[in-house]
């Protein structure tokens, strides 16, 4: 929709630099709608944010699956490639579109989650953030 908004001139994109670089995972169910990464285009609106985009494919959460005593090996074996790159990165921050995902990378990484809009709130000047 913001993007639709940007496209036909009609979002207001008198951004504040954001000086930032940091880790984003694109859920898989997002990708599974094959509707390209719309908060990436997004984010790179913003001057001063550097997208470092995880080529992981999954945080390994799969909506409560890894939540389940039972399956918390594997969830966490699945989601250690994402989970190593954002604790490679340094970032004290990390952006993910899914709630579930954010709980996920969040708790094995230590990195503060935030959500794409967030970042676009700061970018205008509504929300200060963890890394300030």
């Amino acid at each position: 929709f913001l993007l639709e908004l940007a496209d036909a001139g009609q979002l207001n994109t008198d951004f504040r630099p954001v000086p930032v670089t940091f880790p984003y995972h694109s859920p898989c169910q997002l990708r599974a709608h094959n509707m390209g990464l719309p908060a990436i285009d997004l984010m790179e609106m913003i001057p001063g944010v550097q997208v470092d985009h995880v080529q992981a494919d999954c945080c390994g959460i799969a909506g409560t699956y890894g939540y389940k005593l039972e399956k918390y090996d594997i969830a966490q074996a699945v989601g250690k490639p994402l989970f190593d790159h954002v604790k490679a990165s340094g970032a004290q921050v990390a952006v993910c579109d899914s709630e579930t995902c954010r709980w996920q990378i969040g708790a094995a990484t230590g990195a503060k989650m935030i959500h794409p809009v967030e970042l676009l709130a700061k970018a205008y000047g509504l929300q200060n953030f963890y890394f300030e």
